[in-house]
C-alpha cells in the first residue's frame, strides 16, 4: 500500500500499476483525518516515511511538511498499531562542510540550513515515539536517478557527457559529495 502526495500520484500509479498488492492513497500527510483513514483502510504494519519538501522545491513549507507532517504520521502510527516506522532523514543534519570524512553516524550534528534543521526535528520526533514502535532512521545524501530534479550535479554531468561537453563543477572545485542511485536507496531502505 502506498500513501503519497497528490502531485506524485500519476507517476507512482504508472510505475507501480503492475503490482497486485499496491494501491495509492493521495493526500497530505499533515491532514490527520486522511492519514487515519489511509492507515485504517490499508491495515498496514510498516510506514516508510519518505515524504519531504526539499530545499530546492517550489513549495517552501518545509516546517509544515517535514516537521508537522512527520509528527502527524507518528501520532497516527502510534494509535494505528504500526509496528515499524522507517524515516528517511538527510545528511544535511551534519555540519556543512563536515568536520571529518567519511562522515559516520557519530559525526556531530549541526545543520546549517532550514531543510537540515527540519529533518533533525523529524529525527527527534521519531525518537520520542520509539517506546511505541520500532523506529529506523536513514540519512541519505545525493540521491539521483530518472525523474530526479533538473539542475543537479549528476544530471548535469551526464547531460554534458552525452553531448561531449566538459563536466563543469560549480564552486571552487574543492568541495566533495557522495551520490547514490535511487534504486540502491530503495533496496537499502527496504
Amino acid at each position: 500500500k502506498g500513501l503519497v502526495h497528490k502531485r506524485e500520484n500519476v507517476l507512482i500509479n504508472s510505475l507501480l500499476k503492475e503490482y497486485k498488492n499496491f494501491s495509492v492513497c493521495s493526500g497530505d500527510i499533515r491532514d490527520e483525518d486522511f492519514v487515519i483513514g489511509a492507515i485504517c483502510r490499508s491495515k498496514i504494519k510498516t510506514i516508510f516515511h519518505t515524504s519531504a519538501h526539499m530545499p530546492y522545491t517550489v513549495n517552501h513549507d518545509l516546517q509544515g511538511v517535514n516537521i508537522d507532517g512527520t509528527i502527524n504520521l507518528l501520532k497516527v502510527a502510534r494509535f494505528g498499531n504500526i509496528e515499524d516506522f522507517i524515516f528517511t532523514s538527510s545528511m544535511s543534519v551534519y555540519s556543512d562542510p563536515p568536520i571529518y570524512v567519511p562522515v559516520d553516524e557519530y559525526h556531530p550534528i549541526n545543520p546549517s540550513c532550514v531543510y537540515g534543521k527540519t529533518k533533525l526535528a523529524g529525527e527527534f520526533s521519531c525518537s520520542s515515539y520509539s517506546d511505541y514502535m520500532k523506529i529506523l532512521i536513514f540519512r541519505y545524501s545525493g540521491i539521483y536517478g530518472n525523474g530526479i530534479e533538473k539542475d543537479r550535479a549528476v544530471l548535469n554531468f551526464v547531460n554534458n557527457a552525452l553531448v561531449s561537453k566538459p563536466l563543469e563543477i560549480q564552486g571552487n572545485g574543492e568541495q566533495s559529495s557522495d551520490f547514490i542511485w535511487i534504486d540502491d536507496v530503495i533496496n537499502g531502505t527496504y
